[in-house]
């Protein structure tokens, strides 16, 4: 079907977001079991996490102290007493039959999260409740008909943190929500925001109205949507189908779907269940848990850095997309290019060497930006050398990649450090030297810019026993060429 309008013009999308993060502890969230994916299948296994009888779930300090430290900076209400509670649904990612949550005592409730745009306008998107939970099994399909579990995902710490609807005027909302709650939970250092390794997961409810409406169409839930792209994509093709179904006459069904990457559409899963249905009652096995002040007194000594703060700051200094998303994707990164900043680097440098030479290393090499370990000192020595014409983009990358690979490049360093170049003066002469010498290839520079400057960078290397810089060459080439025609 074909629309011969804009949603703009006669339909209201309604949004509701829904994040799950994997909390980054030490253990499970009710049993002692490792808090680790990185291993075979079904290895970190306890009884308590398969919900064998008689065993009892343990309570996790660490993941009521990440939930806490969510819950404050999302500008919750903090509670002071909270409760767990179990969700009942068969399934086969759950043993136990039910899932321990937060329904009648979350850890937070009525926050706020603001959302910032590139041009720096702010929006204050609403958020109705935050609470902990723990984890299914993973499901793995073996074959066309076989499916298999990893209980090793059954039991880890959840993070659920629950949006209004009312706040989000387009998709490019909930995006811009979902990367920038990403970035904060990574910089209070409770989640590694990685959509594609499914330690932080999206659900989205999504509506379609009529503008001359005042109820809200029925809700569709986007389940487990894996990359900012997809989420994209799948919001643009529930909308559409939505709107198609409400022009053709046909209902849309409360369900929950799944996006197909292959065919572009969102595919049914089931039909969707209501909270009734759940049947939650007090999980009798664990306690009421009142956070005193000693507990919270020591919550509060990690020092929360909020990430749309220095996201506004660097709007207005005017820095690039890509050049915030790599500062704000790790402490570490920010720290790194903190401390550049101290040792007195012209920011322009800064930021061009992190999201070119560092962050092409890291896709290289498949660092994680959140695990590296850098010498700030050894990266400004990299960064000097290269201002100053020493190294060319070859040698920086080499000496980058080394140091990430913690080899030892400090001889290199100074190799090049006390590497006697040509001067800037004494390259012009030999440049047009060379020019004046080779008139019939100097005369194609219009036609075969690339060829000539080649055989002249050539001509110059030989010349200057490779004294010279190439990168400078090229410049003072095409400088020579541009003043010249």
């Amino acid at each position: 079907m074909k629309n011969n309008f804009n949603i703009e013009d006669k339909y209201i999308p309604t949004f509701g977001v829904e994040i799950h993060a994997q909390l980054k502890t030490r253990t499970k969230a009710f049993s002692p079991a490792k808090n680790d994916l990185n291993t075979k299948e079904n290895i970190n296994i306890n009884p308590i996490d398969l919900g064998y009888p008689g065993e009892k779930p343990l309570v996790n300090k660490k993941m009521i102290e990440f939930g806490y430290r969510i819950a404050k900076v999302l500008k919750a209400n903090v509670a002071k007493q909270i409760s767990f509670d179990r969700k009942n649904y068969h399934y086969p990612d759950l043993a136990k039959g039910f899932q321990i949550t937060q329904y009648y005592q979350p850890i937070g409730t009525k926050g706020k999260f603001t959302i910032v745009n590139q041009d720096g306008k702010e929006k204050d998107i609403f958020i109705s409740d935050i609470h902990l939970e723990e984890d299914t099994a993973k499901k793995i399909e073996l074959t066309d008909v076989l499916i298999g579990y990893d209980f090793n995902r059954a039991g880890i710490p959840l993070i659920e943190i629950v949006s209004g609807h009312k706040n989000f005027q387009n998709i490019n909302d909930v995006l811009n929500y979902v990367k920038q709650i990403a970035n904060q939970l990574v910089f209070i250092e409770v989640n590694d925001g990685k959509l594609f390794k499914g330690s932080f997961r999206v659900d989205v409810n999504i509506s379609v109205r009529n503008k001359k409406d005042k109820k809200l169409g029925t809700r569709v839930e986007l389940k487990n949507l894996n990359s900012f792209n997809n989420i994209k994509l799948a919001l643009e093709a529930e909308i559409k189908d939505q709107i198609e179904k409400i022009e053709t006459g046909k209902k849309v069904l409360k369900v929950t779907k799944k996006f197909d990457e292959k065919s572009n559409k969102t595919i049914f899963i089931r039909k969707k269940t209501s909270l009734m249905e759940y049947n939650y009652i007090p999980e009798y096995n664990i306690p009421i848990i009142n956070l005193d002040e000693k507990s919270l007194e020591e919550f509060n000594k990690f020092k929360i850095i909020d990430t749309q703060l220095l996201r506004k700051k660097f709007i207005e200094k005017k820095y690039l997309q890509n050049e915030i998303d790599f500062i704000l994707s790790s402490p570490k990164i920010y720290n790194l290019y903190q401390e550049l900043l101290n040792l007195n680097i012209e920011e322009k440098k800064i930021l061009s060497f992190l999201t070119t030479n560092l962050q092409r290393q890291f896709n290289l090499l498949k660092i994680d930006s959140l695990s590296f370990n850098l010498d700030h000192k050894l990266i400004a020595k990299i960064i000097k050398l290269y201002n100053e014409n020493k190294i060319t983009t070859t040698d920086s990358n080499k000496l980058l990649s080394n140091l990430i690979l913690n080899k030892d490049i400090s001889k290199n360093l100074d190799f090049f450090k006390n590497q006697i170049q040509f001067s800037e003066i004494k390259l012009k002469e030999i440049i047009l030297e060379i020019i004046k010498e080779n008139n019939k290839i100097s005369n194609q520079y219009n036609e075969r810019p690339e060829r000539v400057e080649k055989f002249i960078v050539g001509q110059l290397m030989k010349i200057s026993k490779g004294k010279a810089n190439p990168k400078l060459a090229m410049k003072l080439i095409k400088d020579y060429f541009t003043k010249n025609e």
